[in-house]
Order: C-alpha cells, then sequence, then structure tokens
C-alpha cells in the first residue's frame, strides 16, 4: 500500500472520524482536488504535525482535526508485537 495511504488511513482510522464515501476537501486550507494533491502537501507533513481535514459527508462539511503519526509498515508493527 501507498505510504501517504497509509499515514492518512492509519491516521484517520485511530480516530474513526473520516469515512469511506467522504470527500477531502481541503488540509490545513489548501484545497484538495486530486490524489496528487493529497500526496504532495502530505509529503510536507512531520510526525506530530496537526493537521485540520475539511470533508464532504452527505451534503455537511466537517472539519475533523488529525495529528500526523509516523509511518510504520503492517509487517513491521505485527513483528514488533509478537516481539513483546
Amino acid at each position: 500500500m501507498n505510504k501517504i495511504l497509509s499515514l492518512v488511513r492509519r491516521c484517520v482510522e485511530d480516530y474513526d472520524m473520516i469515512q469511506p464515501g467522504d470527500r477531502i476537501v481541503s488540509v490545513n486550507g489548501t484545497e484538495i482536488s486530486s490524489y496528487d494533491d493529497l500526496k504532495a502537501l502530505l509529503e510536507t507533513v512531520s510526525v506530530g504535525d496537526e493537521l485540520t481535514f475539511v470533508v464532504s459527508r452527505s451534503g455537511q462539511t466537517l472539519e475533523i482535526p488529525v495529528i500526523a503519526g509516523e509511518y510504520v509498515p503492517e509487517q513491521i508493527q505485527k513483528q514488533n508485537n509478537s516481539n513483546i
């Protein structure tokens, strides 16, 4: 899975706020029109950065705060958890 998608997916799944079907309108005030826009923006993000995702859901606009976490591939997470 793409590193950027994994970062977003892990961050938002942890908070259970961005849902399937949501359309990302902007992040920190930067309009998101495509995956490439999102990828370019997230490549500038550091661990601990606070992001505000604006999403469109069922005709409503929602602001969702997210704190960027460290990207750790699932295989490494599983290995680390099994060593505990």
